[in-house]
């Protein structure tokens, strides 16, 4: 979502989104400045506070320390001046992924208790300059979408006990070479479909079409087919669904 006044009706309905479960990801500061106060805010997770210093122009950001995103670090060539910076606002679920040089946070993500994400920015993303190794916006921009992706119909590891809902689960490994495994859980039996798109949203694989009873399911995906590259894999089963985000490396 781009900079700019939201409006109350634009508000509620970004608040059936997100309680229909689904992701936002939002940026600028003063789109976010703006929303402060707002029905919306309380969905975002994450506030800002400002101490009256001026600390410039940010010049770098890098991932907060001892966290998952510790690793990168951007060079941020944009001319204009962050005035703001991210607090915390929901303490034990939203999280601030990057800080800038002066140590104030310009990213968070707030994971809320009924599943949805959002992820909130002050920078430009298109302002950030690849640096070395992995530390390049496309693998950035793959690690949004995987947290995104990843809501409530997604979990990160087969749970116990058994879940009562249609249940995908984050394949593994991932990234992947020669094949990998996908699992995911019916509480029905339904007709069951598996696609795999391209990056550009191409369908380039139906590895599964078929009557599935219920419980729980583990197909192993080749990458014969498959060039190195991202790709989502979306599992329709009657009216639910789930996409989890997939890389294969040759």
């Amino acid at each position: 979502m781009p900079a700019g006044t939201v409006g109350s009706a634009e508000q509620a309905r970004l608040i059936d989104f997100l309680n229909d479960g689904k992701a936002l990801y939002m940026e600028g500061a003063d789109l976010l400045k703006d929303l402060q106060g707002t029905a919306l805010s309380a969905f975002i997770g994450c506030e800002y506070g400002d101490d009256g210093l001026d600390y410039g122009n940010v010049y770098s950001v890098f991932g907060t320390a001892g966290s998952e995103w510790e690793d990168y670090a951007f060079t941020y060539t944009s001319y204009g001046k962050a005035d703001y910076s991210l607090d915390i606002m929901k303490e034990g679920a939203a999280v601030l992924l990057f800080r800038d040089q002066n140590d104030q946070g310009r990213v968070s993500m707030w994971q809320a208790p009924s599943g949805y994400r959002v992820i909130s920015s002050t920078l430009v993303f298109g302002a950030l300059k690849d640096g070395d190794g992995s530390n390049t916006k496309a693998n950035l921009l793959q690690r949004y979408l995987s947290h995104l992706l990843a809501s409530t119909d997604v979990g990160e590891e087969p749970a116990s006990p058994r879940p009562e809902r249609f249940t995908l689960y984050q394949n593994y490994p991932n990234p992947f070479n020669a094949s990998t495994i996908l699992e995911f859980y019916l509480p029905a039996a339904a007709d069951v479909s598996v696609d795999i798109y391209d990056c550009l949203g191409r369908s380039v694989l139906n590895p599964l079409a078929d009557y599935l009873p219920r419980g729980s399911h583990r197909l192993t995906l080749s990458s014969d087919r498959l060039a190195s590259g991202r790709y989502l894999c979306r599992v329709r089963s009657g009216g639910d669904s789930g996409t989890v985000l997939m890389t294969v490396v040759k």
